[in-house]
């Protein structure tokens, strides 16, 4: 990994190191008999999903 090794991290590593974290947290889930949980929506980190820079998705600043 590109970490402490003074430069960016390859498109690869990226992927890699960002895959993990769901697949271990789907490993714990059923480790516990526990169901996959079943996503019904998705958060838009900062606002992002409004598509209007500066603006919340309700339409204020």
């Amino acid at each position: 990994m590109a970490a402490g090794q003074g430069r960016t991290e390859s498109r690869t590593e990226y992927r890699e190191r960002v895959g993990e974290d769901p697949d271990l947290s789907l490993r714990t889930f059923a480790d516990h008999g526990l169901p996959r949980p079943r996503p019904f929506a998705f958060a838009f980190p900062f606002s992002d999903g409004s598509g209007v820079e500066g603006r919340n998705a309700t339409g204020g600043s």
